[in-house]
């Protein structure tokens, strides 16, 4: 029984004789057929449709009908889908968090008043207290980041692991790494965003 391993190129094929078969009950049977050159995803399914239209059906048999061409545009139709609505979902949650965060430091940047005032007073210079400022935006922004970096990171390994053959087949690795750079990008000039408007007005609260 080959089934969609077939196309996914993993999984072990077995391959048993003739006289063997014969004497067993069937309960599903495969047939393939090999075109001189490659076929297009519309005639892939305008032949589909005719096996399907010609094909003898009764209670007891079943045909499912599918080819190459078509699983693998069916399925890379999905891919992109899923990858467009989590690569979506990324930035949008990104986004949210991240001005959380910038919300939450502004709000706050009025409580540092007092505590930037006394450090000038004691002779803190200017440039080690905007230092000061930039360390603790630092930690609160760079904790959330490292954390779902190390999360995806986990969960990317997984897939990889698990799912290697298919990503191969379907996407191809030097694709997948491409996508994940333009992610990683995107995000990253999100956060750079944020964190210098942030940044600047804390400065500009605080040493009001």
């Amino acid at each position: 029984m080959i089934g969609e391993d077939f196309y996914n190129f993993q999984s072990v094929i077995y391959i048993v004789p003739d006289h063997i078969c014969n004497k067993l009950t069937s309960a599903n049977t495969f047939r393939y057929m090999m075109a001189d050159k490659t076929i297009s995803y519309d005639i892939a399914q305008e032949l589909k449709s005719y096996f399907e239209n010609s094909s003898l059906t009764d209670s007891l048999v079943t045909y499912n009908i599918t080819m190459r061409t078509i699983e693998v545009n069916d399925n890379s139709a999905i891919i992109f889908i899923m990858q467009t609505g989590l690569t979506y979902s990324a930035i949008i949650l990104f986004v949210t968090c991240f001005t959380i965060l910038a919300l939450q430091q502004l709000s706050d940047s009025g409580k540092y008043k007092y505590r930037f005032r006394v450090l000038r007073n004691m002779g803190v210079e200017e440039p080690h207290i905007r230092k000061l400022i930039l360390k603790q935006l630092a930690v609160w922004f760079g904790v959330p980041v490292i954390l779902a970096l190390i999360l995806a990171g986990a969960f990317l390994v997984f897939l990889i692991v698990g799912f290697h053959m298919q990503i191969a087949v379907y996407i191809g690795v030097q694709r997948l790494v491409q996508q994940l750079l333009i992610v990683l990008a995107i995000l990253g000039a999100l956060l750079i965003s944020y964190f210098i408007s942030t940044w600047v007005l804390f400065n500009k609260s605080a040493s009001a």
